[in-house]
């Protein structure tokens, strides 16, 4: 393979917004089960006991009394509304516990992204070779490794929490069942805690390995990066065709300003500036400059519309080396154009001007 057509280089920002637009963002699941878990464990330290007393209220009638529930169709269909939705108000705390979860998993590792290319049928998935690449990949042999590792460190949390609490766990069965349900949820809140602390360490090493799969798939060849600055900033050729284009549209506009000026200024053939200078204005304003051709055709046009052309070469270099068109020139030129200009008003006076 060439050089070229090997994916060595870094994805461009462009071809990173364009794969979160298609849905393909670094996400860790071993980020989202231990967030998952870290709800469930709140779940189960803040509403456990509230919902242990609830659902023990709602299951006491049926374990005390049973014979003294109405069977009939009616109250029976009521009474099971009815529990579904004390049922439902009860869960609704833990639920929401656990979609905020959910949701902040995928908060923290990407934007939210809005696509539905992940969930669109795709021929080649069908293709059984491809199962078998995948089933035989890297990405597959780490999938296998990480369960591995997971079910070691919740074995190994397990046992670590239990093992110290097998005298107890072997007396249970001449324990009070109030004491049965204390000491199962003190160990569960230790498992759980174990267990989080644990697969911390997992979900973040997943999530580095994530990302760097995620941008090794998105790497790019150094002549697609070419193309994308090509295709980004334009071709070059054409953009100089642009620029040419644009250049001779401003200069048929400067010419056009030309029959409106006072003055010319001359360096004699190589600068040419055209000044226009009224009693309304502050201060002269330039309307045209250009050296050699350029120079040459605002003489020419000067010439045919009768305006006057004055030589005076450090004027016309200082007023095309500083002033922009159409601006007013500084104040430091004001006595140098002024004598011009005034030369040039004493002579029209004087005789009739006849462009020189």
């Amino acid at each position: 393979m060439a050089e070229e057509d090997q994916k060595t280089e870094e994805p461009s920002g462009k071809r990173l917004n364009e794969a979160q637009e298609k849905g393909q963002v670094v996400e860790s699941q071993e980020v989202g089960h231990w967030f998952m878990l870290f709800a469930a464990t709140m779940v189960v330290l803040i509403f456990g006991p509230m919902l242990g007393r609830r659902l023990g209220n709602m299951l006491l009638p049926f374990l005390e009394a049973p014979h003294l529930i109405a069977t009939d169709p009616g109250k029976l269909t009521h009474l099971l509304f009815r529990m579904c939705g004390d049922l439902g108000l009860l869960l609704l705390g833990p639920v929401l516990i656990l979609v905020v979860a959910a949701l902040a998993a995928n908060r923290l590792q990407h934007p939210l992204v809005f696509s539905f290319e992940p969930i669109m049928p795709k021929l080649n998935s069908i293709n059984p070779l491809k199962g078998l690449k995948d089933l035989f990949s890297t990405n597959a042999l780490v999938d296998l490794l990480k369960s591995l590792l997971k079910l070691t460190i919740v074995g190994g949390a397990a046992v670590g929490v239990l093992w110290p609490e097998r005298h107890r766990l072997e007396a249970a069965g001449n324990m009070e069942l109030i004491d049965v349900a204390s000491m199962s949820k003190a160990l569960v809140i230790k498992l759980m805690i174990a267990v989080l602390v644990s697969l911390a360490v997992i979900a973040i090493a997943d999530y580095g390995w994530s990302w760097w799969r995620h941008r090794k798939n998105l790497r790019m060849s150094k002549q697609e990066l070419k193309d994308e600055h090509k295709d980004s900033e334009g071709d070059p050729k054409i953009k100089a065709k642009i620029r040419q284009i644009r250049m001779e549209r401003a200069q048929k506009r400067m010419m056009a300003e030309v029959p409106k000026a006072s003055v010319v200024i001359t360096n004699p053939t190589h600068y040419a500036v055209a000044l226009k200078y009224g009693a309304e204005m502050n201060a002269p304003r330039l309307l045209a400059k250009g050296v050699d051709n350029i120079a040459f055709k605002i003489r020419e046009i000067a010439e045919a519309h009768g305006i006057p052309i004055v030589e005076n070469p450090p004027v016309a270099r200082a007023i095309h080396a500083n002033v922009e068109l159409d601006q007013e020139i500084p104040p430091a030129m004001y006595k140098a154009v002024a004598e011009i200009i005034g030369y040039v008003m004493k002579l029209k006076r004087n005789r009739p001007w006849d462009g020189r």
